[in-house]
């Protein structure tokens, strides 16, 4: 089993008890992941579960790994060393050529850390030519720079959650498989990876995203994400009503 197949067993069996989840064994022929079983046996549905990926995100996650150049630079203008926070489309390749320059200017006047917010001169320029969202002056790496996973690029917006479930929902793939299944409950279960930043925060966050509708041939939408190996933040609702949000745990031995 998939871990987001995994996780998305763990999710419905522990919010719709005494129903389950069911692997379907053969998917020859398209059919869904699981089959939703009653507490009496019977099938009432089925549940198809699929992901959302940000390739920009994922491209720049392999540009930074070491087979490719890896994260560090060295610090040679500079007299410091300094970790930043890339966008998430950031250029990694020239990041890595201009980077130790650019902090040097930095430096020179005087600054020691910086965000989106920062209003100097300065530092602007090096967000916009970079393309960096943070980045501050640190001592237990002495004579390199380093570049930590992409960031926050913008504010997080709560319809982004919305926006990925809408994206899953309509894919044609996960339509055929789920309009083509008669039975009463269609469910559409939406991993939320972490790639897809903003989405991905706002379901630990306090903020409810309003309803969202989708093609009907779908009754039920969840979103979730992992909180550690055992939990998770999940947001579920029928398809077109108020989302309902939960943290769901279970043990190693509830997943078959």
């Amino acid at each position: 089993m998939r871990l987001t197949e995994s996780l998305a067993k763990s999710c419905f069996d522990s919010v719709r008890a005494p129903d389950r989840l069911r692997p379907v064994r053969s998917q020859a022929h398209g059919e869904p992941d699981f089959e939703i079983v009653g507490p009496d046996g019977e099938c009432i549905g089925v549940l198809e579960v699929t992901s959302t990926v940000d390739p920009t995100y994922q491209a720049t996650l392999e540009a930074l790994h070491p087979d490719r150049g890896g994260s560090r630079v060295r610090a040679v203008a500079c007299t410091r060393s300094w970790i930043v926070w890339p966008a998430p489309n950031a250029r990694v390749r020239r990041l890595r050529m201009r980077l130790d320059g650019c902090l040097a200017s930095l430096e020179q006047a005087g600054v020691t850390q910086f965000d989106q917010d920062s209003v100097h001169p300065a530092v602007r320029t090096v967000l916009d030519e970079l393309m960096l969202v943070s980045g501050r002056v640190v001592d237990d790496c002495p004579g390199w720079h380093s570049i930590n996973l992409p960031g926050l690029s913008a504010h997080v917006d709560v319809d982004d959650v919305n926006a990925v479930v809408m994206v899953a929902a309509a894919k044609p793939d996960n339509l055929r498989k789920l309009s083509n299944s008669d039975v009463r409950e269609r469910h559409l279960f939406v991993y939320v990876d972490f790639s897809t930043l903003s989405a991905h925060y706002v379901l630990e966050s306090e903020y409810m995203p309003d309803a969202v509708s989708v093609d009907p041939s779908i009754t039920h939408l969840w979103a979730a994400r992992h909180l550690n190996a055992y939990s998770a933040f999940v947001l579920h609702a029928r398809n077109g009503a108020p989302w309902t949000r939960q943290t769901v745990s279970w043990t190693p031995s509830s997943v078959e």
